[in-house]
């Protein structure tokens, strides 16, 4: 990364630490769907590693949790390691709009590691992406089952992008496009 990359020029920067953060999302040979995540701090000072976490969500089609696994492989203290198996308790839950809120309500800030939960709040993000792109892994277009399915995908009016009034709506999905009202 260009250290310089985002900085306003004027002033002088000393780098600190990097945190790296990686998703993969895998659809398995049981018709189960997976992510791994990672996140590594790393001091610049030291070139240590002080933060080096995994965690794997497994879940079905309908985004429920069938089992969660994290590993901390590095923590700055002894205590940082806790109890691998505190996030056993979102077995069943189903993800879903308000993912954050349902992880906190299930998992007390200080019962936890904070970077474990961090990394487990994107899981959302990751596991919608996930589903909605599966069907290329067997050659089909993603928004063709959407077609299908005749309603509007959770994703619309989500971002720019996906706008109901907006032109890649109208290009990809103009089934659910829906003209400005001026």
């Amino acid at each position: 990364m260009n250290r310089d990359s985002v900085s306003d020029g004027d002033t002088r920067r000393r780098p600190i630490q990097t945190r790296h953060i990686e998703y993969a999302s895998f659809l398995r040979d049981d018709g189960l769907f997976e992510i791994e995540g990672k996140l590594v701090d790393t001091t610049i000072t030291t070139g240590r590693a002080i933060h080096v976490m995994r965690l794997s969500v497994v879940f079905d089609s309908t985004l429920v949790i069938r089992s969660v696994t994290t590993i901390m492989d590095a923590g700055p203290f002894a205590a940082c390691a806790g109890d691998n198996d505190l996030f056993g308790c979102l077995v069943g839950e189903r993800i879903s709009p308000g993912w954050k809120q349902q992880v906190s309500k299930k998992i007390g800030r200080s019962e936890s590691c904070t970077h474990q939960v961090e990394l487990l709040f994107s899981v959302a993000t990751v596991a919608y992406q996930a589903i909605a792109i599966s069907p290329e892994v067997d050659g089909i277009d993603p928004f063709e089952r959407l077609r299908q399915k005749g309603e509007p995908p959770h994703f619309l009016d989500g971002c720019r992008a996906w706008q109901a009034d907006g032109d890649l709506v109208k290009e990809i999905l103009p089934e659910f496009f829906v003209p400005r009202q001026d």
